[in-house]
């Protein structure tokens, strides 16, 4: 049989395999339902889907059997995930006890929680997984504790993304019940590092302008602008105290807007983007001219108009290529 014919089946088989799914997820739909009308939410439970597991797979070749259950159990995660969306849309005030003490930004940047989970097979894998599936990455996870008394593990988490959004909170919904405990730690907001030139007129209104859209969005914004003592200026001490400074900053960023004027750009701006690069500190560059330096649109993560700074979204931070002019 040619590879044309076998895509060609592949093709018929595809459809049938999402009508099948559709129909599951109907039935999960009517799980849900009562779930919501007995008040017991309780989906997850891990001997049922061991169980099932198991059976399913009785039958399935050996050299087949783990890719099939791997597929087997991602329909269940689907499930899982598609019957929490709709008690969290249901049920009133679900999410308020889960964030108590913990102060919600519009633009928050990381979310850290502190989760207990049995220690088996699959167990942060899954978790890994549950993340990408609501459209998030993890950017830290660190094992706290292996009681191996109780055959649990505690990780604490660090998760980029916005807790005011609708997906974020059911993602914390989900964690909390699939979870022996679950605590959500801190909410961060974003921290943006300002990098751009404040010598002459037009620049200073520039990064006036950027701060002003940035704190305006709610964002913690670090301009070196503010904080650099002019009338020390020339000093060893006033040199080293700004290098100091404006390192440390970009080190405790979440990001760094680099205001760049192309040919005419100023050479710390560069530095700072160049060092925040190095670090793996994401470099949003605000193209203030029609030409760009090839090593500043190529280190970049994203290539925005000063316009685009007032939209661009520093939660999810998607990357977007430079297409202008290049030097």
């Amino acid at each position: 049989m040619k590879l044309e014919e076998v895509r060609g089946i592949i093709d018929a088989i595809d459809p049938q395999i999402r009508k099948l799914i559709m129909e599951r997820l109907d039935c999960s739909y009517k799980v849900a339902e009562a779930k919501k009308e007995s008040g017991d939410i309780t989906i997850y439970r891990a001997d049922r889907e061991e169980e099932i597991l198991k059976r399913l797979g009785e039958d399935v070749p050996p050299e087949r059997k783990a890719g099939y259950l791997a597929v087997v159990r991602k329909i269940m995660e689907t499930s899982r995930m598609y019957q929490y969306g709709l008690l969290f849309d249901w049920l009133d005030g679900i999410f308020e006890p889960l964030a108590k003490g913990i102060e919600i930004y519009p633009n928050g940047s990381r979310v850290r929680v502190l989760i207990e989970r049995p220690n088996r097979p699959n167990a942060m894998s899954s978790i890994l997984s549950m993340i990408g599936d609501y459209g998030y990455n993890m950017e830290k996870m660190e094992l706290i504790r292996d009681d191996a008394e109780k055959n649990t593990v505690t990780f604490e988490l660090t998760i980029i993304g916005n807790l005011s959004e609708s997906s974020m909170q059911k993602l914390m919904f989900q964690l909390s019940m699939e979870s022996l405990s679950f605590k959500i730690l801190e909410n961060r907001r974003t921290k943006i590092y300002l990098a751009g030139p404040f010598f002459e007129q037009h620049e200073t209104e520039m990064v006036l302008k950027a701060e002003n859209i940035l704190r305006g969005r709610g964002f913690e914004v670090f301009s070196p602008r503010e904080y650099e003592p002019r009338d020390e200026a020339g000093s060893r001490a006033w040199s080293e105290k700004i290098f100091a400074m404006d390192r440390a900053n970009i080190d405790e960023c979440d990001c760094v807007v680099m205001l760049y004027y192309g040919a005419n750009s100023d050479t710390g701006t560069a530095w700072e983007c160049g060092y925040a690069y190095a670090a793996g500190k994401p470099v949003i560059v605000v193209h203030l001219s029609e030409v760009s330096n090839l090593m500043v649109h190529e280190g970049s993560w994203a290539n925005i108009s000063i316009d685009e700074l007032e939209t661009y979204d520093f939660s999810r931070m998607p990357a977007k290529k430079y297409q202008g002019k290049m030097i």
